[in-house]
């Protein structure tokens, strides 16, 4: 396999944006999410993503979204709705979500006031929540408010802040329905590789989406794609990747299962590459050690010449030094 890249810090976050900068690809989850009434009337084939740092700079760097816009048809012509996604993947709901999203939502508009002023744009938040337990957050702002208040006083509430999102709940994601949802190849086994990073007993429901695999790994850069899975998967599993891999081959059509059987080995590789540096280190660290109790502190030209020993030559030393009258004779 060609060299890897390096791990991202926020593996889940660095995956959805990927899958999500393809306009076709994101446009395929996006209905998905949208209740059908405004899906069908938003000119998918005209979406396009908004550059980073669209909202705020400060949000940024304390969030992760996708901001997204596209022309929804209307009596009369077209008119531009902002689709604002956030991505979740806490493994417990935020209890103050709907007060976020109202923070983002008017960050949004005062964005847009500022650069072309009124009317505001409409916009539609979305939250694509991958966590443990099921959410079970208001999809108001307006329910936070003191229940109790509202209930003595039914007229309050149309003073209160209104703010509805939509909510793609991936803990309830059924594979059933996702193999039959329509959606473009990659962005269902997108789902499932989100959901199963979370809950390894999702991983045996890849058998369900056996033609969508077919699809995916038979079109152009479908090997590639399949590739970012599975190294988005390993990159969530950890030490349990190859396992994990062993564990669906069998459910795998051909050419996902050999692609699955490669990266397999390639992991199992690394993790013995890394078990004898792991080893060569700590015994590095052994053998300078013994030769500061019997011959005093390594001057730096010693500490390179260890260094440069692989695991072999170490232990080969390590008897040496305790037979050596002076370190000469360790490396004689």
């Amino acid at each position: 396999m060609s060299a890897e890249p390096s791990p991202p810090s926020q593996p889940h976050d660095a995956f959805v944006r990927e899958v999500y900068g393809d306009p076709e690809r994101a446009a395929s989850l996006l209905r998905r999410q949208l209740p059908a009434a405004i899906a069908r009337r938003i000119r998918w084939e005209a979406l396009r993503q908004q550059p980073a740092g669209f909202v705020d700079e400060e949000l940024r760097q304390q969030e992760s979204d996708l901001v997204f816009r596209a022309p929804l048809r209307v009596q009369g012509g077209e008119v531009d709705v902002v689709l604002y996604v956030l991505l979740e993947h806490q493994s417990t709901p935020d209890e103050q979500m709907p007060l976020r999203l109202l923070r983002y939502v008017v960050r949004l508009m005062q964005r847009h006031v500022r650069k072309h002023g009124l009317p505001l744009p409409f916009v539609m938040p979305m939250v694509l929540y991958n966590g443990r337990r099921r959410w079970k957050v208001p999809l108001d702002v307006g329910d936070l408010v003191e229940p109790s208040l509202l209930e003595a006083l039914p007229d309050l509430k149309a003073y209160a802040p209104r703010l509805h999102y939509v909510l793609d709940d991936l803990s309830k994601l059924d594979p059933v329905e996702l193999a039959n949802s329509g959606l473009e190849a990659y962005a269902a086994i997108t789902l499932w590789a989100l959901r199963t990073s979370l809950d390894a007993r999702f991983i045996d429901k890849i058998s369900l989406l056996s033609r969508l695999l077919v699809e995916l790994t038979r079109a152009p850069r479908g090997a590639e794609a399949w590739l970012t899975i599975l190294r988005y998967l390993s990159y969530t599993w950890g030490d349990k990747s190859a396992d994990r891999i062993d564990q669906v081959l069998a459910s795998l059509p051909e050419p996902a299962k050999e692609q699955a059987m490669t990266y397999r080995d390639y992991l199992i590789k690394r993790g013995i590459e890394r078990g004898i540096e792991k080893g060569a280190r700590s015994a590095r660290r052994a053998l300078l050690a013994l030769i500061q109790l019997k011959f005093g502190a390594p001057d730096e030209e010693l500490k390179a010449r260890v260094e440069a020993c692989d695991v072999d030559r170490l232990e080969t030393l390590a008897d040496a030094v305790l037979a050596a009258d002076s370190v000469e004779q360790i490396f004689a």
